[in-house]
């Protein structure tokens, strides 16, 4: 539950329900103004803009492509196991995607659905993946070969790639889940309470 949802929060604790606090959610409001991610980063305060900067060129050599249902079930076994390299680092884990249901989703809705691989020299070195909810950007699962991964700044260079794909689609917002809220903040997120 949000905050602004505690008034049903009362009705459950009278029913003999109990509350309690969950991780964090982590969000990003949009300006409306930005129309491209260089007016993002042009917003940025000098110390996140220089990182900003410093991580697209870390990332210069990954070539990020967009991924059709049919790239994702070619790529499924490579994308299963970076998805796993991620799923294995979690502290806390409900069950383990099929990736398979990625290219079921990008074929069904592709307006609403999508997925970018990551490549250096045509090695998949990682994907990410975002669904579009009305005015707001969710960011789903994303895979990482860690064995690259701080060398070319891979996941870092994957929240830039949200917030600019948020923007193209002229989005509200951006909700990145529950995780890693440290390196997520310098690229605006914030922390929602739940209960």
């Amino acid at each position: 539950f949000y905050p602004k949802d505690y008034n049903a929060l009362n009705e459950l604790k009278e029913c003999g329900f109990h509350t309690f606090a969950v991780d964090h959610l982590l969000k990003m409001p949009l300006d409306g103004n930005w129309k491209n991610f260089d007016d993002y980063q042009n917003a940025l305060n000098t110390k996140f803009r220089t990182k900003a900067k410093a991580t697209l060129k870390r990332s210069a050599a990954v070539e990020v492509r967009a991924a059709s249902a049919e790239d994702i079930t070619r790529y499924a076994p490579i994308l299963q196991r970076l998805y796993e390299n991620v799923y294995e680092k979690a502290d806390f884990r409900l069950g383990k995607l099929d990736i398979r249901t990625l290219a079921g989703l990008r074929s069904r809705i592709p307006e609403r659905f999508k997925v970018k691989l990551y490549f250096i020299e045509d090695k998949l070195v990682g994907f990410m993946s975002a669904m579009r909810c009305g005015q707001v950007l969710e960011a789903h699962v994303i895979g990482i070969d860690y064995d690259v991964n701080r060398d070319f700044g891979i996941y870092q260079r994957m929240l830039y790639d949200y917030v600019d794909l948020a923007i193209e689609l002229r989005c509200t917002r951006i909700v990145f889940g529950r995780t890693a809220a440290e390196i997520k903040s310098t690229v605006g997120a914030f922390p929602v309470n739940l209960t």
